[in-house]
């Protein structure tokens, strides 16, 4: 309890935002995004102590986390957009949390990941910087695999692995560009 009194005596405003979300939560019945996506509350006024404090962590979180999913996708948007007009070899391959995961192609990655960069920092336009890091490296076609989910019950309840070795060779087996991959993560 004296490590927590201590930080909200030293970072008042945090405590402030924490007081302010939660009583908008409980006059408004829901959080919102920076974009008006909203989240409904409802046990925001619950009886149940347990089960009110669930709410009003949502309360709290929403708007940070949902905000920084709302940018994650807009960011998303404009890379497809940017890779679709110049043509690219480069393909967006997945999303995780704030990061994006790239199959860049070498010959692409000078022009390319300041571009990815640069729509992912001026996704959503804050009063703080964003900033956003990226790290390459190689990848070889043998590594790649790809897990995916049936989209339908097969009886066996689990993941069907499909092996993607000699997709991905025969991506590169003209042999004029390897492949590697490039992490752009927002924070």
């Amino acid at each position: 309890k004296d490590y927590i009194a201590a930080y909200y005596s030293r970072y008042q405003g945090v405590a402030r935002y924490r007081e302010t979300a939660i009583a908008a939560a409980r006059e408004k019945g829901y959080a919102t995004t920076l974009f008006q996506r909203r989240r409904y509350l409802p046990d925001i006024e619950h009886k149940n102590r347990m089960i009110r404090s669930e709410s009003e962590r949502m309360a709290i979180n929403t708007p940070i986390q949902g905000t920084a999913a709302d940018m994650i996708k807009i960011a998303m948007v404009r890379v497809a957009g940017l890779l679709d007009r110049k043509g690219t070899r480069t393909r967006m391959l997945l999303q995780v949390h704030d990061e994006l995961v790239f199959d860049l192609h070498r010959g692409e990655n000078d022009e390319l990941v300041p571009k990815i960069e640069e729509a992912m920092k001026t996704a959503l336009p804050l009063a703080v910087p964003v900033v956003v890091e990226s790290e390459t490296g190689e990848t070889e076609p043998t590594d790649l695999l790809v897990t995916e989910r049936p989209s339908e019950d097969h009886g066996d309840g689990g993941e069907q692995v499909r092996d993607r070795r000699h997709d991905a060779e025969e991506t590169v087996a003209d042999g004029d560009e390897q492949q590697c991959v490039a992490l752009a993560s927002v924070t």
